[in-house]
């Protein structure tokens, strides 16, 4: 389980057609992303990377991710 804790930066970046990445798309590409709290956050700020692909963005983007580590083997 991880816990995504995101600034509007994110939910509001703009594509070049100034369509917002929207928490739609933000749910979806935190369901499908691959691993730990860690890869979480790189797969989702990958992901807006490639939607805003080089527009300026208007607002900071901040993303924390929570996860809780497995319990060690005994």
């Amino acid at each position: 389980t991880t816990i995504v804790l995101y600034t509007d930066g994110i939910s509001e970046a703009m594509d070049h057609a100034h369509r917002p990445y929207g928490v739609p798309r933000l749910e979806r590409t935190v369901a499908a992303a691959p691993g730990n709290a860690a890869g979480v956050g790189r797969h989702l700020l990958a992901d807006v990377d490639r939607y805003a692909a080089g527009q300026v963005r208007s607002d900071d983007i901040c993303v924390v991710c929570l996860g809780r580590a497995a319990p060690a083997a005994t």
